[in-house]
Parts: structure tokens; C-alpha cells; sequence
């Protein structure tokens, strides 16, 4: 059960935006979704590069998932019984 929390909150912390964009002022140290929030304008939308970095972030997340896919479905199931 311990393990599903810890998986669930490190997925959380990744994809992170508002605590890095808070806390985070230099330039050059931004996180990822900092970095993507730069491809989306008042007026224009870069789809091609949003999209190219949403699936490179995402890489990441799907790895730890399938290592851990056992440990995430036993956590839910044993907290979903009474």
C-alpha cells in the first residue's frame, strides 16, 4: 500500500506545474511542464512542439509505471476492500 503512495505522488511531483513555477526564478533551471507552458501564446499555439515535448516527458512516467504496474493494481485493490 505504501508503494502505490509513493509511486502515485512521485507521478504527482513530475508533472508538477505550479510549486516549480512558484519557487523556481532563474532562468534555465525550469522543469519540464515549465518548459512546454512556453510553447502555448496569447495568440499562437506551437502543437508541434507542445506535442513532441508532452511525449517526451511522458516517456518517464509510462517506465515507471510498467516496473511498478504490479505493486499500483495490489495497492488500489487492497484499499478499495473493507
Amino acid at each position: 500500500m505504501s508503494i502505490t503512495v509513493g509511486i502515485l505522488n512521485v507521478i504527482w511531483i513530475w508533472n508538477d506545474y505550479l510549486l516549480p513555477s512558484l519557487v523556481i526564478g532563474g532562468a534555465g533551471s525550469e522543469t519540464i511542464p515549465l518548459k512546454l507552458f512556453f510553447f502555448f501564446g496569447q495568440y499562437t499555439k506551437q502543437w508541434h512542439l507542445a506535442l513532441a515535448g508532452l511525449t517526451l516527458s511522458i516517456i518517464p512516467v509510462i517506465i515507471a509505471y510498467f516496473f511498478a504496474q504490479r505493486q499500483i493494481i495490489k495497492g488500489i485493490a487492497d484499499g478499495a476492500v473493507k
